[in-house]
Order: C-alpha cells, then sequence, then structure tokens
C-alpha cells in the first residue's frame, strides 16, 4: 500500500471524524476537546500537503475556537500558532499574501497573549520569516523591514535556540537581496552587517556563514553595478578572511569566486589593470579559489551559473 500524501488525508479523516463523533457524546470533556483539536491539526497539516488550503482554513478556525475556549491547555495553543504559520506560508505560496498577512495577525495576538510561550513565539518567528521572504520578493520591502524587527525582538529573548539565529540570518540576507535588487545599497548592508555580526558570535554554525556568503554576492553586485569597487572589493576581503581558517568550506569558496568575476569583470570595464593584475595574483595564490572560480566561468558560458 502506498502512503503517499492522499492516503495520509484519508487516515487523518477518519481520525478526526472519529474524535469529533465522541466529542459530541461529551461536549464538555476536556480530554475529548483536546483530541479533537490535535486530530485537526493533524487533518489540517494533511490538508496543507495536498494543497487544499481552503479545508485546512476551515480546521483552523475549529482549533483557534478550541484554544480560546481552553486556554489553560498550552499544547492546544501551540499547535493553533503552528497550524497559523504552516497557512501563513500555504497562503503565500500560493500567491494569497492579504491571507497569509491575516494568518500571521492571528498568530501574533495568539503570542502576545502568552508572552511567555517560547513555542508560540517561535511559530510566529517561522510565519514572520514566510513573509519576508515573499515581501522581498514582491518589492514590498517597507513590510519586509517591519517583520524583521518584530523577528529581532523574539530573537533576542530566546538567544541560544540555533533554529532562531538561522531564521534571523535567512531573514537577513533576504532583506540584502531585496535592498540590493531595489538598488538602496546603504539599507542592504545594514542588514549584511547585521549577519556578519550573528554569523561572528556563533562562528561555529556553518548555515550561517553559508547566508553570509550569499548576502556577500549580492550586495558586492549591488556595489559594483552602483560604482562602488571599493565596496565590492572589501566584500571580497571579508569571504576572504572568513574562508582562512576553512579552505574548504564550499559555500565561502563559491562565493569569494562569484565576488572576485564581478571585481575582474568591473575592472576590465574601466581598465583598471593595476587592481586586475593584484587580484589576479592574489587569486593565482589560492589554488582552490582559482579553480572554483574556472568552474563557475565555464558552468556560466555553458548557462548553467
Amino acid at each position: 500500500m502506498v502512503n503517499g500524501p492522499i492516503s495520509q488525508v484519508g487516515e487523518a479523516r477518519a481520525h478526526y471524524d472519529a474524535a469529533v463523533a465522541r466529542v459530541a457524546d461529551s461536549p464538555g470533556d476536556p480530554a475529548l476537546r483536546g483530541r479533537h483539536a490535535r486530530a485537526a491539526l493533524g487533518l489540517l497539516h494533511a490538508y496543507v500537503g495536498v494543497g487544499n488550503v481552503g479545508a485546512a482554513r476551515a480546521l483552523y478556525d475549529e482549533v483557534r475556537g478550541i484554544a480560546d475556549d481552553m486556554p489553560a491547555d498550552a499544547a492546544i495553543r501551540e499547535g493553533a500558532a503552528l497550524a497559523a504559520a504552516t497557512l501563513t506560508h500555504a497562503y503565500g505560496a500560493a500567491g494569497r499574501l492579504g491571507e497569509a498577512r491575516s494568518r500571521y495577525n492571528d498568530l501574533r495576538d495568539l503570542a502576545a497573549a502568552q508572552p511567555d510561550a517560547p513555542p508560540v513565539r517561535k511559530a510566529q518567528t517561522l510565519a514572520a520569516l514566510s513573509l519576508i521572504l515573499l515581501c522581498g520578493e514582491a518589492g514590498m520591502t517597507a513590510t519586509a523591514r517591519a517583520l524583521y524587527d518584530e523577528m529581532r525582538g523574539i530573537a533576542s529573548r530566546l538567544p541560544d535556540e540555533p533554529a532562531m539565529r538561522q531564521r534571523m540570518a535567512h531573514a537577513a540576507a533576504a532583506l540584502v537581496q531585496a535592498h540590493g535588487r531595489a538598488r538602496d545599497i546603504a539599507a542592504a548592508h545594514g542588514y549584511y552587517a547585521e549577519l556578519r555580526a550573528l554569523a561572528g558570535r556563533f562562528a561555529e554554525d556553518e548555515s550561517l556563514r553559508r547566508f553570509v556568503a550569499q548576502a556577500a554576492v549580492v550586495l558586492a553586485d549591488g556595489c559594483a553595478g552602483a560604482g562602488d569597487l571599493a565596496a565590492a572589493r572589501a566584500r571580497f576581503d571579508e569571504l576572504r578572511e572568513l574562508a582562512v581558517p576553512r579552505p574548504y568550506e564550499r559555500a565561502l569558496l563559491e562565493a569569494e569566486a562569484r565576488v572576485a568575476m564581478i571585481l575582474i569583470s568591473a575592472y576590465q570595464d574601466r581598465r583598471d589593470a593595476e587592481r586586475l593584475r593584484v587580484l589576479a595574483d592574489e587569486v593565482a595564490g589560492i589554488p582552490l579559489l582559482e579553480s572554483t572560480i574556472v568552474e563557475l566561468f565555464y558552468a556560466k558560458m555553458n548557462g548553467n551559473g
């Protein structure tokens, strides 16, 4: 028997129907209402998995109603928060940004009512990250910045959570990219600086450096496009500094190579032979970097870069 998304919906539906039947016989039984909420959450996530967001939304309303009626049940509140985050992402992925924002607002209200519930706050940052990515792609940088500020406030209260750090890094990198596309290089640099500081505080976390590497390439490209080659060169130097103790870290190598290619192109356009020579000598002294540039160059020539 294939255990795919459709069969998972069927199983979750059977479990939900049984829970609803039991609670109908004893509507005041808190244990049965809790089982109803958990079964509804299971079916909600199954519906999202097959793209049936409308059915998932109806179940979310059920769960919210139970959570409001049973405020002392932390598990149900946390389940409702995760469901709101799931729907925020699902609506956003479907291009329904207004509804995604409404579910996020629900989640923010849940979190405000339970400021000492870390799982609810974590769900809020998950939903905020989804919206930041969507708003950044849509050019809605002001909205993305406001959401990032909310995330920053939550993360400051949960400094030892690796998932929170990674979400903050992802969000900051997305804002660098969004502002880079908008040619707001000053704003992009501000988020890049925050991202570098975060990665510096947690040097053992390689995932944070991957976001730094991505953002450095975007920012270097934006600086070069604006004619500020000194700032673009500074991004190369920062990546070089990060990579020295980690010579085999692929994300850093590729980012260095991409920024070097940006600089080579810009120096050639300006006929700046001296800076081009200096950069070429540096690259030649780092065989891994030189081979990565060659690899990326040929990938670009073949339409894969």
